[in-house]
Parts: structure tokens; sequence; C-alpha cells
């Protein structure tokens, strides 16, 4: 993944399940924007997580993202 300025652009080859055109940013206490442009979908998450390590972002867009696809699907959205 590479930066830039406040956001994370997930690189093409990346070691990741995220589409090559995924950006994050993260906010205060664990907040993150996730914004997938082939999907056309935003994901807010305004969570606190008292732990650090006790949420995993990527998996829950990986499951997030593979729950979805059979409406991104039909919808004509697909990465």
């Amino acid at each position: 993944m590479a930066t830039g300025a406040v956001f994370v652009c997930v690189s093409a080859g990346a070691q990741t399940d995220l589409a090559a055109d995924t950006f994050m940013a993260s906010g205060y206490q664990g907040q993150i924007l996730t914004i997938i442009p082939s999907l056309q979908l935003v994901v807010v998450r305004l969570g606190l997580s008292q732990r650090s390590h006790s949420w995993d972002h990527e998996q829950f867009m990986a499951d997030l993202v593979q729950g979805l696809m059979p409406n991104l699907a039909a919808a004509g959205r697909t990465a």
C-alpha cells in the first residue's frame, strides 16, 4: 500500500484481498473511511476498539464485499 496525503491507496500487486482501487483514511479512535470506486462503495466505521489489535478492518472489508457481491454483480458493479 502507498500513502497519498491522508489516504492509504492499495497498490496493484499488494498482498491484500481489497480491490486495487481501494482508498482508506483513518480517523480518531479507530474511525475508518474506505472507498472502492470500482464497486461504487463507501464504508464508514465510527466504532472504537478498546484494544488496538481487536479490529481487523481488511478482513471486515473482505467479508463485507464477499457478502455484497451477488447484489453488486446484479447491479453491474464488479471490481
